[in-house]
């Protein structure tokens, strides 16, 4: 983990530590974002083993489940399983 104090140099030439970069709009703006990609698709992919939310089935295209040789519900726990992936990939990227 990087230590708090440390300074950084800006490609203006000017030297910000990492506690007052955090502190910057852009960076906070970063956070929420990432976080935020992270959450959904981890949240939606569970959810598609789970079926809390809604009944995922109703969002499968009808042009899509005939090209799938799984059922429905099969095709939406694969998108699940790869959603969870895809949000862990964001967390550690």
């Amino acid at each position: 983990m990087a230590n708090y104090s440390e300074a950084r140099s800006t490609a203006a030439g000017v030297t910000v530590t990492t506690e007052e970069a955090l502190k910057s709009p852009a960076r906070q703006a970063y956070e929420i974002l990432h976080w935020g990609f992270t959450a959904a698709p981890v949240l939606f992919g569970l959810d598609k083993f789970a079926g809390l939310m809604t009944n995922w089935e109703r969002y499968l295209a009808p042009a899509f489940a005939k090209l799938s040789p799984f059922s429905a519900q099969k095709t939406m726990l694969a998108v699940g399983a790869i959603e969870i992936v895809a949000g862990l990939v964001v967390a550690w990227w």
